[in-house]
């Protein structure tokens, strides 16, 4: 099971979302906890950072993402983990880690595709090598959480071997 996840990590963030390969294609991959893949699973907001986007399930897969924020199902239960490109969706974050405007502090709101608006806030902002992002220091990345938090990642650039993660709580 370790290993699977370390796989999928590893394919996932290591070819930055360049090529479309569905790791486990049955049945149970046309579905998840929070929908069917390709569909609205609900709302993020980030007002720090101008961000306001339907979030659209992906699944447990990998591959290029279109232009729009996803919900990558194969992280732990409790972990809300989106994923969204530097060079649009999420340039917001790259800009603000950048310059240094990703504070620890600024609020997420996330609404359900239920209706349901939760607050979470950034406590933790990382930059981490592809190379490292499996190494046990870094397993928080992909853990499931209770109560809930939300993930963001992002590539660090438009094509480096680094991402952003935000963890909000």
């Amino acid at each position: 099971m370790i290993q699977l996840l370390r796989t999928r990590v590893k394919t996932i963030l290591g070819l930055a979302i360049a090529l479309v390969v569905l790791v486990n294609a049955g049945p149970a991959e046309a579905t998840t906890q929070f929908g069917p893949i390709g569909t609205k699973v609900g709302h993020l907001d980030v007002p720090a950072l101008g961000i306001s986007r339907d979030v659209y399930e992906w699944g447990c897969r990998t591959g290029t993402l279109p232009n729009q924020v996803y919900h990558w199902a194969c992280a732990g239960q409790g972990n809300i983990f989106l994923l969204g490109h530097a060079a649009s969706v999420f340039k917001p974050i790259y800009e603000a880690r950048r310059h240094g405007t990703l504070t620890l502090g600024m609020r997420l709101y996330w609404t359900s595709k239920t209706g349901v608006r939760s607050s979470f806030r950034l406590t933790r902002i990382a930059v981490v090598r592809l190379s490292n992002i499996y190494s046990a220091s870094h397993y928080w990345i992909f853990n499931g959480a209770s109560p809930a938090v939300v993930t963001l990642v992002t590539c660090y650039g438009y094509h480096d071997s680094k991402r952003i993660v935000a963890r909000f709580t």
